[in-house]
């Protein structure tokens, strides 16, 4: 719900000390459907955000810097192909 998710992002921001979060889905890729969100993380910053139980959302510390992506593929405990490279959003 949306009060979890504002709970969840008070909880980083008081942890970490950051005043940025980034919210974006469990899976995903290219940055897509991903919101950079600046305290007090209140429900109307946050109102664009669907989250459900069939669409989680991974709550992070926003923190500056280069990009990157890195997508890997697992089988059976083994990586079998790996990837990363910058994103120039």
């Amino acid at each position: 719900t949306m009060a979890q998710v504002k709970e969840h992002a008070l909880a980083i921001s008081r942890a970490t000390g950051c005043e940025q979060i980034v919210v974006k889905p469990v899976y995903t890729r290219g940055g897509r459907s991903m919101w950079i969100v600046q305290a007090p993380f209140t429900c109307e910053e946050l109102k664009d955000v669907a989250v459900s139980e069939t669409s989680p959302m991974v709550i992070q510390q926003f923190i500056a810097g280069q990009e990157y992506s890195s997508y890997s593929v697992v089988a059976h405990g083994r990586i079998l192909a790996h990837v990363c490279y910058k994103c120039d959003f």
